[in-house]
């Protein structure tokens, strides 16, 4: 076990505790895919009833599986303690798995899971990330393989499960009002990271169209741009702030279509990602919805204003940034989301140096080789 303490700026009688393992979907197959989301649900509720904490929450991702708690500072004689008893408790609870409370996580997965499991948006990332990530089971996989095997799943299964998450590596982060700031310090990256390393398919793949099954039978389209890591280190501030804009314009140049929502998903880690848009649509879309993207791409790169866009949007990150890192609770979320996914953390002073050296040229640049119109990928 790894632990970090992070120092927040208020004082708060507050101690926050994040318990993250690295056992996520990524380690389950088809089977037994829903298992680990399952297991989660289970010791949310245990904790909590033992507990009896402000606040519990759990999730779980591709690669981790993460329990969130807060307690009275009052309350706690002992935090080294506490957290001791948690991961017994946690490690425990694979002797004694009360069915009760699992045959209820069971009803309240089944019951999310059948409201995702024929959404569109849901299927269609689906369909985009089979054809850019080079691993198919790297990928999160949809939904409706994991209705089916949660309630098939018995307490045996979830007994093995929970065994596997205590002995993978945990990282616990405590959040407390201290006198200094001591974790980018004192951890280095290689002891605390453990991401896997998502690979785009290798080959610089000229256009492509992908027949979908889901968008057959709907009047649907997506379009998809990869993302390699020279884009990301370089640009990650330019990559939202010029995503959003071509959102706003591509949304106004499709609505004459019969486009009546349009949707956009960014992904992108420290060794690829991509971009992606998606139309719903009231009637069925013509030929030439990539040429109406392109034409809106070109026209946000060609706006006059867009230095004055720009300038607004790194003052509006800007404030957003300074309010995160002095708020009690989204400054413990910064410092854990850095530490997972870049095994140090950019602090906001660094964040908003490198936000005020966003220049027009470079966002233009970076724009052009996200959005190269012989690496498209579209599906319809």
């Amino acid at each position: 076990m790894i632990r970090i303490d992070v120092n927040l700026p208020q004082k708060k009688d507050e101690i926050l505790i994040d318990l993250s393992f690295s056992y996520g979907y990524i380690k389950e197959n088809d089977s037994d895919f829903g298992l680990v989301h399952l297991s989660e649900h289970y010791l949310v509720t245990i904790l909590e009833q033992k507990y009896k904490p402000l606040h519990i929450d759990g999730v779980t991702d591709d690669y981790r599986m993460t329990l969130s708690l807060s307690f009275k500072k009052s309350e706690v004689k002992d935090v080294n303690q506490l957290i001791e008893y948690i991961l017994r408790d946690i490690n425990e609870a694979a002797d004694l798995i009360d069915e009760k409370v699992l045959l209820n996580e069971k009803d309240r997965i089944e019951v999310e899971l059948e409201n995702m499991k024929s959404d569109v948006f849901e299927s269609v990332v689906y369909g985009v990330e089979s054809k850019i990530i080079s691993k198919p089971e790297q990928l999160r996989r949809e939904k409706a393989g994991q209705l089916k095997n949660i309630k098939e799943f018995n307490v045996s299964d979830i007994q093995i499960c929970i065994k596997k998450i205590t002995e993978s590596k945990t990282i616990v982060f405590v959040g407390f009002n201290g006198n200094k700031d001591n974790y980018d310090k004192k951890y280095k990256a290689e002891e605390i990271r453990d991401v896997y390393k998502i690979e785009l398919n290798k080959n610089e793949r000229a256009s492509f169209v992908s027949d979908n099954s889901v968008l057959k039978k709907t009047k649907n389209f997506a379009i998809a741009f990869l993302i390699d890591k020279r884009m990301v280190d370089s640009g990650i501030y330019y990559i939202n702030f010029i995503v959003r804009e071509i959102y706003k314009k591509f949304s106004d140049s499709v609505r004459h279509l019969g486009v009546y929502e349009v949707e956009y998903l960014y992904r992108a880690n420290n060794f690829s990602g991509y971009v992606w848009f998606f139309l719903n649509s009231s009637s069925s879309l013509g030929d030439n919805v990539d040429e109406i993207f392109f034409d809106s791409v070109n026209e946000v790169l060609n706006d006059k204003d867009l230095f004055k866009i720009l300038d607004s949007f790194k003052e509006e990150v800007i404030k957003k940034t300074e309010l995160e890192w002095n708020n009690f609770y989204d400054r413990f979320d910064w410092v854990v989301y850095e530490f997972l996914q870049n095994g140090k953390v950019k602090r906001s002073d660094e964040a908003i140096e490198e936000l005020k050296n966003l220049n027009v040229s470079e966002l233009k640049k970076i724009t052009n080789q996200i959005f190269d119109p012989d690496k498209k990928i579209i599906l319809k």
